[in-house]
């Protein structure tokens, strides 16, 4: 009797996981090859925390990511006029200005652990222009183009961007898969 009730409970759970990974590898593939019958919609995710006491924000962060167009990953980076004595220098970065946020030059990189062993995946050369920082707004907003990380979700766990100064940010590129919808479309029986 025992044993069948173990059966029983493995082969429930076992179910399970298959579901469960069934769908984790369903989104990640939907993510990386969008269709074009595959109805998407914008989204927007942002990262909030609280700080350790004596501890600040990096002078170069990510602050939200999503799709602006329901099709194409993007990343919005705050870049700080005002530093701590522990930052890097505010630097001279290069490329072009659309409306309110700045594109700036930058190599990604993706790492199978988070720690080591970054792989270069790409360089954006957005263009010439030196970003203008407004020392009165604190700092400047940048845009960069996660398009060239879809490949890698599911493949390796993190991606970062390296700004020309050196400055750099790492994020977990599961967190670059859409959210599911919260109200799917009626269904007809």
């Amino acid at each position: 009797m025992a044993y069948l009730c173990l059966v029983r409970f493995v082969t429930r759970w076992l179910i399970i996981a298959v579901a469960v990974a069934a769908l984790s590898c369903r989104r990640a593939s939907h993510v990386a090859q969008p269709s074009t019958n595959t109805q998407w919609h914008p989204w927007t995710v942002g990262e909030t925390y609280t700080l350790a006491d004596g501890q600040h924000h990096p002078a170069f962060e990510i602050s939200t990511w999503g799709s602006d167009d329901g099709y194409h990953l993007v990343g919005h980076f705050v870049y700080r006029a005002r530093r701590y004595p522990d930052d890097h220098p505010v630097a001279t970065l290069h490329g072009t200005q659309r409306d309110d946020w700045f594109w700036p030059n930058v190599t990604l990189q993706v790492s199978p652990n988070c720690r080591d062993s970054w792989k270069t995946i790409g360089k954006a050369h957005e263009g010439d222009e030196t970003l203008q920082l407004d020392s009165s707004k604190g700092g400047a907003g940048l845009t960069i183009s996660f398009e060239p990380f879809k490949g890698w979700i599911g493949k390796a766990e993190c991606g970062r961007v390296v700004l020309e100064s050196g400055e750099l940010d790492s994020f977990s590129l599961s967190s670059l898969v859409p959210p599911l919808p919260q109200n799917p479309p009626n269904r007809p029986n």
